[in-house]
């Protein structure tokens, strides 16, 4: 939940939200861990990529870490 630094569930929000993720996805140096997952239903193997970041809102910020899978998100986790 984002409203406690003061980032609503809005259009402005969700994109403050959607350009964080853009930025640490195109950041190395965010990257905190990497590892290769094989999915037996579709017997392809994928590069996960965990990556870690700082969402700040009006009042405070919280981290965020984030999953990738190739280059789609899969889910995102706030840290607080």
């Amino acid at each position: 939940d984002l409203k406690g630094i003061g980032i609503m569930d809005n259009c402005i929000g969700r994109e403050a939200l959607k350009e964080n993720l853009i930025k640490v996805y195109n950041d190395s140096s965010s990257i905190i861990r990497t590892r290769e997952h094989f999915n037996p239903y579709d017997n392809v193997t994928y590069n996960v990529t965990e990556r870690e970041s700082l969402l700040m809102g009006i009042s405070n910020g919280v981290k965020l870490e984030s999953v990738w899978r190739n280059n789609e998100l899969k889910t995102v986790i706030i840290k607080k």
